[in-house]
């Protein structure tokens, strides 16, 4: 495939998704009956509580970290993610989650796989983060506006989100004996919404991620008890826009 090729089918799938955002944006100007923030997690089976202990790890300490609570045997193909993120023209997503606002919602459209926009594989996800867990909703597309309209969160408009930032990185997928999955993610890129069909403008972390994933209080404070380092609160959104220079 020449380099005209290219270029003419990122173009296309990047105004795939752009078509894709504006029908949304005309749904969500309908009349809106917003009720409680919790009542957006009753509409989904994918709608699940978890706890997420994340570690950020340089090249020579990832080396050390499957050691820990081990054996950790593959539990998915290692696979790629993609992530448009979601938020008001004054980043009020990104600020509360800077000043650890709870519960604080993140709004972000995923896929997977190598190509830039999957339409059969996109998916819409509402992060919602209390005190010492994260709840999840997963829902496609066509049903972006009926979960939406649902949602009553700080007074925002929901028809003024635009997309401000991708990232995309590979994932592997770990699970141990005691059931408790770990995801790996490197390397990571991010890129403005508007430049993702540049491939300059996609820019590299040099930091790899380490998340462990269970439903158990008590596994929580085991990983914690038995991984050496210092758990941290890694957010992929918030380091996009400290990597191109949003903020």
């Amino acid at each position: 495939m020449n380099i005209n090729n290219i270029h003419n089918k990122a173009d296309s799938t990047f105004l795939n998704l752009q078509i894709q955002f504006n029908r949304i944006r005309r749904f969500l100007k309908q009349p809106n009956d917003a009720s409680d923030l919790s009542n957006i997690l009753d509409y989904s089976k994918d709608n699940f509580k978890r706890h997420e202990i994340k570690y950020e790890c340089d090249p020579y300490q990832q080396i050390n970290m499957l050691q820990y609570l081990g054996p950790w045997f593959v539990a998915y193909p290692t696979r790629f993610i993609n992530s448009v993120y979601y938020d008001t023209s004054d980043l009020m997503f990104f600020q509360h989650n800077e000043e650890g606002i709870v519960p604080r919602i993140k709004l972000r459209m995923r896929w997977y796989g190598e190509e830039y926009y999957n339409n059969y594989t996109s998916m819409f996800e509402i992060k919602v983060t209390y005190d010492n867990y994260r709840k999840k909703l997963i829902f496609k597309s066509k049903d972006y506006y009926k979960i939406i309209n649902k949602l009553n969160y700080s007074n925002i408009p929901f028809t003024s989100l635009i997309p401000i930032s991708v990232v995309k990185y590979k994932r592997k997928y770990y699970r141990n004996s005691k059931n408790i999955r770990l995801t790996v993610d490197k390397p990571i890129y991010y890129s403005k919404f508007n430049n993702v069909t540049d491939n300059c403008a996609w820019l590299k972390d040099t930091s790899y991620v380490f998340e462990f994933k269970t439903n158990s209080d008590l596994h929580s404070e085991l990983i914690m008890q038995n991984i050496p380092y210092q758990n941290t609160k890694f957010s992929k959104y918030a380091r996009s826009l400290e990597f191109l220079g949003i903020l």
